[in-house]
Order: structure tokens, then C-alpha cells, then sequence
């Protein structure tokens, strides 16, 4: 493997050989949705093993993760995924980061660099093995694949950003197609998903790339607005955990002030972990009686809407445990009040609480 120097952190390359609004780690347990079946075509298996060199990392560095942004109207809207996975296998320039690959995102960036693009994919160390069929045959097509470490001095990586021809974009999930994904035209966001792709996260006036800075302002929407008889909180999260404890303490205090308080959360990392389980059944119980369901599907949103505010909260941050640097996931979650993303993510809402389980 090389070592290289990119910004100011030390990265691993691991590929095989060959050629107007904002919206705003963790435990390995509480990330990301279990990944999809692989979507690498049958050559992937025979494509170099990861720790084959791809050909010179200068390249990756001089590349890096770094583009002028694109002109267009000041906006965040929500991007029909179909639409985006068009513009990604037909772009020029990409930088992308995810946590595992779904079918559909690793297509539309095999097309992209099969096509010559200039292509840079960020993923994370902890799910390198996972990754690893899919990166080799990206790197084999031409792709640059950056692993990130994780180490102390070096976040480990879990948000989903792309900058594509200089367009900003940000996924909940894991690029998938039920997926909400956003277009963000916000100078300042911008530049702080550059930075979060180049590893060194940062934030703006709305938008935080860095897990328990996304976290507090989840908590912070909700403190705001207190929230009381006759307002529905709807908060919606992968993996849940006491370490989470200013957001637990935002909504159990919105409880208790009479709020109607519904809370989605993914049931297979629900399954056999006593320590989340025992921080639902508190919320749960009284004084309390907080609405809890379990989402059966294999990946969701995160996200927190409060009925009369014009401002919600989404992201990729789930809302476990962030109490170090040395864990702190690059992760991000923002500020969103433009009313046809908070329509979008209303739905959303409605539809996985209504096909989910009471807890």
C-alpha cells in the first residue's frame, strides 16, 4: 500500500491494479444500513487484491477532493435519485464518499469512470472488506479509490457527499433509491463538503460535518422550539444509545411538556442490543410515553420535524454515541427550512412510521 499526504491527514489508497436554504464515527454497530448485494460484475472477483498499488498516488493527491463550484441559483432541493445517478455516470469530475456501496451508485460510478471521468471515491477503513470488490473493479475502470483510516488523528468516515461538475449533493442513507437526496448550492456548504471529503471536516452557518456538532443541533431544533400540548416531534434514527444523551434529553423534555413525540428506528440494529433497547424502554415508558417503532426495512433516514416550525433537521448522523474525537464520525447534518424538503422528508416520515412496528 502507499502512504500519501492529502491536506493535512495520511491516507491509504487500497485499489486494485489498472488502469435558498441549507439543510444541515460512531460504533460500527450503529452506522450505516446493511450494505446491498454487491453490484461488481462477475470480473471483480478476479481484479487485484486490495492491497495492490494502483497505478502512481500522485495522481489521487493532485486530484484530491477539490473543484470549483458550479454557478447556480442559492437553494437546497430535494434531487429525484434517478437524476442524480444520471448526472453522476455522465459527469467529468466526482468526488463521492460513501459507507458501503448499493447497486445503483456503484453503476452510475462505474459508468462515470469507464468514460474517462476524473474520479476520486472516499470509503471508510471499517468497511473495507465489504468495499473491497466493488473499489478494485472502480480502481480497475480508472477510478482514484481513497480508504480512510479512521485512526485516532483522523475521523472515520460515515457521511455521504458528492461534489459532481462542481455540484454539492448529500445523501442520508447510503445512495440508494428510495434514498432523500439533496442538491445544496450554499457557497459556505459547499465548502465544508469539500473539506469533509477531503477529510477535514468542517461547518458553516447550517450544515456540520462532524457527528456530535450534527447531533447538538438536532438537540438544539428541538430545545428551540419547545414543543408542547397539540405539536407533533417526529425523529427518525438508525441506532440509538444513551451516548446520544442530548438529543435524548431534548425529546424526553418535549414529553414531558406534552408534546406528541413519535420515534422511528431501524429494527435489525435494534436486534440483540440490550443497551439501546434499555434506553427506548425509558423513553418509552412513563413519565415519558414516547411513541417508539421499529422500521423492518434495511436502511433509513435520520431526521427530526416539529409541526408549526419551518425548520427541521436531516442528516447522516445517527444518533449514538460521539463523546471523543478519537470515534467521532465525519458525518453531517444540517438546518433545512425550504418547505419542498420538508414536504419531502414529511412523507417520507409518514410512510416508514405507518409500515413500522410499535416498540
Amino acid at each position: 500500500m502507499f502512504s500519501i499526504l492529502f491536506g493535512c491527514l495520511f491516507f491509504v489508497t487500497a485499489c486494485g491494479g489498472g488502469g435558498g436554504s441549507s439543510l444541515t464515527g460512531a460504533p460500527a454497530q450503529a452506522a450505516s444500513p446493511s450494505p446491498h448485494p454487491s453490484a461488481s460484475p462477475a470480473a471483480a472477483a478476479s481484479a487485484a487484491p486490495a492491497s495492490s498499488p494502483q497505478p502512481g498516488p500522485t495522481a489521487v493527491a493532485a486530484s484530491a477532493c477539490l473543484q470549483t463550484q458550479a454557478p447556480a441559483p442559492l437553494t437546497v432541493a430535494v434531487v429525484p435519485f434517478t437524476t442524480f445517478t444520471s448526472k453522476l455516470s455522465s459527469a467529468h469530475t466526482i468526488c463521492f464518499s460513501a459507507y458501503v456501496f448499493t447497486s445503483a451508485s456503484f453503476s452510475a460510478l462505474d459508468a462515470a469512470a469507464k468514460s474517462g471521468a476524473d474520479e476520486t471515491v472516499v470509503l471508510p477503513l471499517e468497511e473495507e472488506s465489504v468495499d473491497s470488490s466493488d473499489a478494485n473493479q472502480l480502481a480497475a475502470d480508472g477510478a482514484h479509490v481513497i480508504i480512510d483510516p479512521g485512526m485516532t488523528a483522523a475521523h472515520p468516515l460515515h457521511a455521504k457527499l458528492a461534489i459532481v461538475d462542481g455540484s454539492a449533493f448529500l445523501d442520508g442513507r447510503n445512495w440508494d433509491t428510495s434514498d432523500v437526496v439533496v442538491s445544496d448550492t450554499n457557497p459556505a456548504d459547499f465548502a465544508a463538503i469539500e473539506n469533509a471529503l477531503n477529510l477535514n471536516p468542517t461547518s458553516s452557518a447550517n450544515l456540520d460535518t462532524l457527528k456530535s456538532i450534527a447531533l447538538s443541533r438536532e438537540a438544539q431544533l428541538i430545545t428551540s422550539a419547545a414543543p408542547g400540548s397539540g405539536v407533533t416531534v417526529r425523529f427518525m434514527t438508525e441506532s440509538f444509545s444513551s451516548g446520544a444523551a442530548n438529543v435524548i434529553s431534548a425529546l424526553e423534555a418535549a414529553a414531558q411538556n406534552g408534546a406528541n413525540v413519535e420515534v422511528v428506528v431501524l429494527a435489525s440494529d435494534l436486534s440483540g442490543n440490550t443497551l439501546e433497547s434499555a434506553t427506548l424502554t425509558t423513553m418509552k415508558n412513563p413519565p415519558f410515553n414516547i411513541s417508539i417503532r421499529t422500521n423492518p426495512a434495511d436502511g433509513s433516514e435520520k431526521m427530526t420535524l416539529i409541526d408549526g416550525q419551518s425548520t427541521g433537521w436531516f442528516g447522516s448522523a445517527n444518533a449514538t454515541s460521539s463523546s471523543s474525537d478519537a470515534d467521532n464520525y465525519i458525518d453531517w447534518g444540517m438546518t433545512v427550512n425550504d418547505p419542498t424538503v420538508l414536504s419531502s422528508l414529511q412523507s417520507y416520515f409518514d410512510s416508514v412510521y405507518a409500515s413500522s412496528t410499535p416498540f
